[in-house]
């Protein structure tokens, strides 16, 4: 999941935005991050 879809490897991949999206707690019932990692400023 890191490396792969393009996604910036520097920049954590896709999981933090499967995070901000919620759909890792939709789909694994948890985030992959704590909560601020990856988050986007309120």
């Amino acid at each position: 999941m890191l490396l792969g879809a393009g996604w910036p490897m520097h920049l954590g991949g896709i999981l933090p935005y499967l995070d901000r999206e919620g759909i890792s707690e939709e789909v694994t019932g948890q985030r992959f991050h704590p909560a601020g990692v990856a988050s986007l400023p309120a």
